[in-house]
């Protein structure tokens, strides 16, 4: 019976000495628990003064009291506590925030860690954000994004923009990866568009990602930039070919203009192809380009010629040639082809 008081006695000992030991290793919070209760009230208002109420407190106790709320949906609440963790001076808070809070398991805490890291520290804390971009929450993603966006430099981010420009993410997150990469402006940017940001030959078409990638690319105007979006022209991906066709047209690549004519004028090409590769000859070629694609209406397939008419209609021809689509006018047997050629000789 002795034995058994005195192991007692000992265990109990032992758990109390254990809660010191956890609660000296545990931060020291004081107790909110009032103003912690009233964020959760049913009134908006109440909530609202809560949450001012919590921020005067200035310490981690109360950053980390607001940052359970952070889920706030209503819009008064929610710019206020938006307000509060924002503009906190308390060094814990800051401390806190730009080293744990950046990888807290909790997304909103992750969210208000990036914002608040970029606020105090703005460019020097792109070594420490870019890394937490490609594989994050959403939101989170979001706030990476918009640090790099006023930033400016992106030459460092183009592995972890492409990451998360990649099929499967977030499409907001795609798309604004996709247009700093095209903001880079760089060889490096231009192979993480065409590498990452589409998906593979062997993966169903995905329309809106190559759409973007083509805009993106599009306005790069960097020399090595354009020369690997021209190396897409030899692939044997049909999308990945018209999608180079495209791009060097739009962005005047006049280097590739050979091999676009080349293109324009393979029989053997998908018809989709050469009409996009006869419209970038236009768009880059100048009076040339032009000479070209009046060329291709003669005797050309009627959807060549309709899409061929309908691009001369928007382009700027010399007298001369003017006079040639005139008289390919009035030979036309197609009303459309015939209309949009009219149109281009100045006609109607």
């Amino acid at each position: 019976m002795l034995k058994s008081l005195v192991a007692s006695a000992v265990v109990a000992a032992c758990t109390i000495g254990g809660i010191v030991a956890v609660r000296k290793a545990s931060p020291a919070y004081p107790d909110y628990g009032e103003i912690n209760a009233l964020l959760y009230d049913p009134s908006p208002t109440v909530r609202k003064d809560a949450v001012t109420a919590m921020y005067q407190k200035a310490d981690l106790g109360a950053t980390r009291a607001l940052l359970s709320v952070a889920r706030e949906n209503d819009p008064l609440v929610l710019g206020n506590l938006n307000y509060a963790l924002l503009s906190t001076r308390d060094k814990s808070s800051l401390d806190w925030l730009t080293t744990e809070g950046l990888v807290f398991p909790e997304r909103w805490t992750r969210y208000y860690a990036v914002r608040t890291v970029w606020k105090h520290q703005g460019t020097e804390a792109l070594a420490r954000l870019i890394p937490l971009l490609a594989d994050n929450y959403w939101q989170v993603q979001i706030a990476i994004l918009d640090a790099l966006t006023e930033a400016g430099d992106l030459s460092q981010a183009n592995e972890a923009l492409g990451a998360a420009a990649s099929p499967g993410k977030n499409w907001e997150v795609r798309a604004r990866a996709i247009r700093l990469l095209g903001r880079a402006n760089s060889a490096a940017a231009a192979r993480a568009l065409l590498d990452k940001a589409l998906p593979p030959a062997t993966s169903p078409s995905d329309p809106e990602a190559e759409r973007a990638v083509e805009e993106a690319l599009s306005g790069m105007t960097d020399a090595d930039s354009l020369k690997v979006v021209a190396e897409g022209l030899g692939s044997t991906d049909l999308r990945r070919k018209l999608l180079a066709t495209k791009v060097l047209g739009r962005a005047k690549g006049a280097e590739s203009i050979a091999k676009l004519k080349e293109i324009g004028g393979d029989a053997a090409a998908p018809t989709p192809l050469r009409i996009a590769a006869i419209r970038a000859v236009l768009l880059a070629g100048g009076e040339d380009g032009a000479a070209f694609a009046i060329k291709a209406l003669d005797g050309g397939e009627a959807a060549i010629r309709l899409e061929t008419a309908y691009a001369l209609a928007e382009t700027a021809l010399s007298p001369a040639q003017k006079e040639e689509v005139k008289v390919l006018a009035g030979k036309e047997t197609d009303w459309r082809v015939k209309q949009a050629l009219q149109i281009a000789a100045g006609e109607r």
